[in-house]
């Protein structure tokens, strides 16, 4: 068993070391001093320090009797009365003159020889309380050195062992007196002082830690006031009186450790508070009280009790924390303790198996020394190797029947777990089998596993037991005070651990109260990457034991595992998730490539151009750009939509329109506006010269395709007629919007005076001409041949403007000759 010590832990261990190893040194010099005492005459009774009588065994002097002389020599001291003993005789005669508060008289009483029956009664026993009382108090502060709990037990336990130790030095060889005055003067300050830590600290001292310094100033007046009169600086008659007070005080301070430690065992919010509190009261209650009661009495009233063998009842306190640790874990160190008794008890075993064998094989086998076959220690040796480990293991699944009432299998719970969470990938699946894990393994009441979401609530995510319907309604948030507990300590807090340790409240003063609105008695962190991933919240087990440390080393492996395993899950959780939006997403941009493949055959090129240059804001705003623009109308499509059925009229149209769309995008011309008889192109570029002459390259390709399509449903169809009217200049290109209470409607046009002008041209071509405006005319230069028309005046045009028809193209003059 290591203990680590910190540099923070550092000067208190050097004080501890330090003041066993005079406990050390203190034990061989009393001891020393008491087997030199061996064979020397004693008078049957002692004389303490004082010169007084402390115990008169069967001489029938009373305590405070003093002696005054013997025979007829004055006592000055205790060291004269021991020399004056020392030149007697054993078996001789001594007459003590002897005075009793007032009175005066003597007693003639043989001198006898200390034996060893004598220094056992007088000093072994003792000898053995004391150290019982060390080894205690050593243990406990070595296992929680940074605990105020334990550093008063440890004071406690050396103030008794310095009484024990030195109580036969002080009224023999008077070498220690000062040590055995002192300890017994702290031993009532170390009786309030316990009160208010043990077994839980009392709230007082957080708050006013002074307290604690107080508590020792009593005692402390009392026994300078003592050392004032031992040293003749007061009245010899009041160094009586002061020790009488001390005793009746010493009584009342452990009176007040009772009714408290009673107090506790009745008011304490847990049940195992109340039943380490009762432990202790026992031991305290059983192991004091009448060695304590006993003594007062014989000081007070003066009674000669043999109170030598009632001292050893102390040891009923040491008895009585080794049962608290066992059974309701105090300080702590219930493990320990486990597994230190276990290995004991084999070892105790084997050694008494072993001795047994060898005692009966020689017996049986008198021929043989059985003892010294080589063959032996090496059978015995395999026995044990093969049957310890079994042995063991039923005998410690004994002792935590006994103390613990637990029965799961440690090893065996970790391994099916982790078995489990390596082939499961389902989160719900994974926490269900973590709290029904935890439910079986522990006996609890109730287990909830809380995750956080992301947004620093922890969401339950499996509640099982009792009340799991309220502990699923519950959502922690990260600023809890029990999940910040939790968090700062990164380990399980229970409810008691608030109560034993009011640090822990000074640190979250909100979280008692957050454990009773929980409705929990440990909650345990789920770790991941430095982080509080989850919560693990445990009612109380059914069986009413508390939580030992082998629980709480079962939790803590199985809650690093569960994150990790949690972490995963949640992972491919989030991937499956991230999955299925991906789909989602695929088959909306599927659904939305469609939509557009649709729509893009109603929106001008110019517009989807636009859009897809920039989908989040495009540039569809009124904007004063160069453009020509091309009108054309299919001449006598109001006669034909008389004369011909609907669908007749939709072929003509779709065939002719559609013929011309090939010639349209070639050079770049897009369609703006369509009606059911004519189309709106426009034509864009940075070469005013350039669209304009693609504009016209268009109109001729257009009436070639018309005599085309003339021709071939020539018999079928009457033939088609398509006028077209051109011009250029700036227009105003870009959205219209419409607003309504019924809806918005948008469209994307080039509008002004160019436009219109295009509009009316076409109206005015007959017979498939095609007329363009002065503008374009002058752009076109000698590229195509012209012909003026002369000044017409158009409706809404402010002046008659010259129009123009085109004839044909400057390489194709057998055109312009037709």
């Amino acid at each position: 068993m290591t203990f680590p010590v910190s540099r923070r832990m550092m000067p208190s261990m050097v004080l501890f070391w330090t003041l066993l190893v005079a406990c050390g040194v203190l034990t061989v010099a009393c001891g020393a001093l008491a087997v030199g005492e061996l064979g020397q005459p004693w008078g049957g009774f002692s004389l303490n320090v004082y010169g007084t009588v402390g115990s008169g065994g069967a001489t029938g002097l009373l305590y405070f009797d003093a002696i005054r002389a013997v025979n007829g020599t004055p006592v000055q001291s205790a060291h004269h009365f021991r020399t004056l003993l020392r030149r007697a005789s054993p078996g001789e005669l001594l007459t003590y003159e002897v005075r009793r508060g007032q009175q005066q008289f003597t007693a003639t009483l043989p001198v006898q020889t200390i034996t060893w029956r004598c220094l056992t009664s007088e000093f072994g026993i003792p000898l053995l309380t004391a150290l019982g009382q060390l080894c205690m108090g050593a243990i406990v502060f070595l296992l929680r050195p940074t605990t105020r709990r334990s550093r008063v037990f440890l004071g406690f336990c050396l103030a008794w062992f310095g009484l024990f130790i030195t109580a036969f030095d002080f009224s023999s060889t008077y070498v220690f007196p000062q040590v055995f005055l002192f300890c017994w003067f702290m031993t009532s300050a170390l009786f309030l002082h316990l009160a208010l830590v043990f077994p839980e600290e009392r709230r007082i001292l957080g708050r006013h830690p002074a307290v604690q310094g107080l508590l020792y100033l009593p005692s402390l007046m009392l026994w300078g006031l003592d050392e004032l009169s031992f040293h003749h600086m007061l009245a010899p008659w009041l160094g009586k009186t002061l020790v009488q007070v001390h005793a009746i005080y010493w009584g009342a301070t452990l009176l007040v450790l009772l009714v408290i430690l009673t107090h506790t065992a009745w008011r304490a919010t847990s049940p195992v508070a109340q039943c380490r509190a009762k432990t202790v009261l026992l031991g305290f209650a059983a192991g004091f009280l009448v060695p304590v009661g006993g003594q007062i009495a014989a000081m007070v009233f003066r009674l000669t009790l043999p109170l030598v063998w009632v001292w050893p009842l102390t040891l009923l306190l040491p008895l009585s924390l080794a049962y608290a640790m066992l059974r309701y874990n105090l300080f702590d160190v219930g493990v320990i303790v486990r597994r230190t008794l276990t290995y004991g008890v084999l070892t105790s075993m084997v050694i008494a198996v072993y001795v047994v064998v060898v005692w009966l094989s020689n017996k049986l086998l008198r021929d043989v020394v059985v003892a010294q076959s080589p063959s032996v220690p090496l059978l015995f040796s395999l026995v044990v190797l093969f049957g310890l480990n079994p042995l063991r293991e039923r005998f410690q699944q004994g002792l935590d029947r006994l103390f613990f009432r637990t029965r799961y299998d440690y090893r065996h719970t970790i391994e099916a777990l982790s078995r489990d969470l390596t082939t499961v990938l389902d989160l719900d699946e994974i926490v269900g089998r973590i709290v029904h894990t935890v439910m079986s393994a522990l006996g609890v009441s109730r287990v909830a596993l809380y995750l956080e979401n992301g947004r620093g609530t922890y969401e339950p995510l499996a509640v099982v037991g009792e009340a799991a319907e309220r502990l699923a309604s519950l959502r922690p948030h990260r600023d809890n005070p029990v999940v910040a507990l939790v968090a700062r300590q990164r380990d399980g807090v229970s409810r008691y651990d608030l109560e034993a340790d009011p640090g822990l409240v000074q640190i979250a003063p909100q979280a008692p109260m957050a454990f009773e609105h929980l409705g929990v008695s440990l909650a345990f962190p789920l770790m991941f990457k430095e982080d509080v991933m989850g919560l693990l919240a445990l009612g109380s087990k059914q069986s009413g034991a508390i939580f030992t440390e082998g629980d709480l080393d079962l939790l803590r492996t199985l809650t690093n595992q569960s994150a990790i395993a949690l972490a995963n899950a949640r992972a491919y959780r989030a991937l499956e998730d991230a999955n299925a939006a991906l789909r989602a997403a695929l088959y909306k941009v599927e659904v939305l490539e469609q939509i557009k493949t649709h729509l893009g055959k109603f929106v001008p090129a110019s517009v989807r151009q636009l859009v897809e240059r920039d989908p989040t804001a495009p540039a569809l705003e009124k904007r004063e750009e160069d453009v020509t623009v091309v009108f054309l109308d299919i001449a006598g499509y109001t006669s034909l939509s008389e004369t011909l059925a609907q669908a007749q009229v939709n072929y003509i149209v779709e065939r002719y329109f559609s013929s011309f769309l090939d010639d349209i995008y070639a050079n770049r011309g897009d369609i703006n506006e369509t009606a059911g008889d004519g189309l709106m192109i426009l034509f864009q570029g940075d070469d005013a010269c350039a669209h304009a002459c693609a504009a016209v390259r268009t109109a001729l390709a257009i009436r070639a395709k018309t005599q085309q399509i003339n021709a071939e449903l020539a018999g079928t169809y009457a033939p088609v007629t398509v006028n077209m009217g051109i011009n250029s200049g700036t227009a105003a290109v870009g959205s219209t919007r419409f607003e309504s209470t019924t809806g918005t409607r948008w469209t994307f046009t080039a509008s002004g005076p160019v436009t219109n002008l295009a509009a009316r041209l076409s109206a005015a071509a007959t017979g498939g001409t095609i007329y363009v405006g002065p503008e374009t005319a002058r752009r076109l230069r000698e590229a195509f041949c012209l012909r003026d028309v002369g000044r017409r005046a158009f409706k809404n045009v402010r002046e008659p403007v010259v129009v123009y028809e085109v004839l044909a193209h400057r390489a194709m003059p057998e055109l312009v000759q037709a």
